[in-house]
């Protein structure tokens, strides 16, 4: 065991332990732990003061990390794992006055689980990344302004979701590159926010929600096989949904309505089996599906006045139902 323990102002600990907890109170703290074997456990808590940096570190099996800092402002929260069946969580709380805190989980291994939540902060960052198998990852980010949320999964059976909730100017970003994945996006209560989704690979899934806002614009890419996407923008105007797919069998899906206005909705599929479905209630709607492929199916439906359609179907087997 190798343990440096400095008091003072600052407090800085670098341990190689098997398991491993540690509790500091106001002040800059910092503490670095790492870890190399299997079935270990790091937990690291920090309250209150500025600059505090906590960072946990395992190269094994069955490895968890739990950082928590609460009530403190410019923190850093990082946990890397490199190895099989770990699992990271990552908090940072703190009141209105309390802001830019950043959040980051790297795992590479397979069957690993990271979670990161941020309350009551505003310009915050959080980031996920797993390089493996199996692997699951969720950011919540709640009653925060000015915040990201990042998450990057690579390989197959990854699983993704990002709720920002009563926030304002906020970003969320999932991409995927692997088999059988699935990436949800909820903004809630929110306006002026942005979501982004991005799969490549085969059976993946991805669906963004975004209620009760203005000024939301949500993107959805998807390259591979089997796709699906799911937007719906509820109770807001000036929104904007854009779906890309490139593969067969895809399904794409656009939805605003509920006191909507100036909306836009787009898209594009180049492939087989695919349908495009628009539904915008309002004024002053554009919507846009372009097909190429075999037997594609397009429907549009517009309830309001000055809405604009475009529709382009190269192929076999196409039917177009559009209502305005």
């Amino acid at each position: 065991m190798k343990k440096t323990l400095t008091i003072g102002a600052t407090l800085a600990t670098s341990l190689f332990i098997t398991n491993a907890a540690m509790a500091q109170g106001a002040g800059t703290n910092t503490s670095e732990i790492m870890q190399n074997g299997m079935s270990n456990m790091i937990e690291l808590q920090q309250v209150s003061g500025e600059g505090n940096a906590a960072s946990a570190w395992q190269e094994g099996n069955n490895n968890m990390i739990n950082i928590s800092q609460a009530g403190g402002t410019n923190n850093t929260g990082q946990a890397m794992q490199t190895g099989d069946d770990n699992e990271a969580h990552v908090k940072q709380e703190g009141g209105m006055q309390h802001t830019s805190n950043m959040a980051m989980v790297d795992q590479m291994g397979t069957s690993g689980y990271a979670y990161i939540e941020q309350l009551y902060t505003d310009g915050n960052s959080a980031s996920i990344s797993q390089d493996g198998m199996g692997n699951a990852a969720a950011i919540g980010q709640y009653n925060n302004m000015n915040n990201s949320a990042s998450i990057q999964q690579m390989v197959e059976d990854n699983r993704a979701i990002i709720q920002q909730n009563e926030g304002m100017d906020n970003m969320a970003e999932i991409s995927q590159d692997g088999y059988s994945n699935v990436a949800y996006i909820l903004q809630d209560g929110s306006e002026q926010n942005s979501a982004s989704l991005m799969q490549e690979g085969t059976y993946n899934e991805a669906e963004v929600f975004q209620y009760g806002g203005v000024n939301n614009q949500a993107i959805g890419v998807q390259e591979g096989h089997v796709n699906d996407i799911y937007i719906m923008q509820d109770g807001g105007m000036n929104n904007m949904a854009s779906i890309m797919q490139y593969g067969e069998h895809n399904d794409a899906d656009v939805v605003q309505y509920g006191a909507g206005e100036g909306n836009t909705g787009m898209v594009v599929q180049d492939g087989e089996h695919n349908s495009g479905i628009i539904s915008q209630t309002g004024m002053d709607n554009m919507a846009e599906i372009m097909q190429e492929g075999t037997y594609n199916q397009a429907l549009i439906n517009q309830t309001g006045m000055g809405s604009h359609v475009s529709v382009s179907q190269t192929g076999h087997g196409n039917s177009i139902t559009i209502n305005q």
